[in-house]
């Protein structure tokens, strides 16, 4: 069982710990209910906990 909480009221969120060859880090995420196995982290992030980037976009 997972405890979270509700961002002003219409938000569901958890925290989740993503483990990459370099480091594991946690992170409060958004449930998405269509998940679909497949997760997005900013690029500094995904790059310091060592983790193969698969796309990015740009801003």
């Amino acid at each position: 069982m997972h405890k979270g909480k509700i961002e002003n009221g219409l938000h569901p969120k958890i925290r989740v710990e993503v483990a990459g060859k370099m480091a594991a880090r946690k992170f409060l995420a958004l449930v998405d209910t269509g998940f679909d196995l497949e997760f997005a982290l900013y690029h500094q992030e995904a790059t310091e906990l060592g983790l193969k980037i698969k796309n990015y976009i740009k801003n």
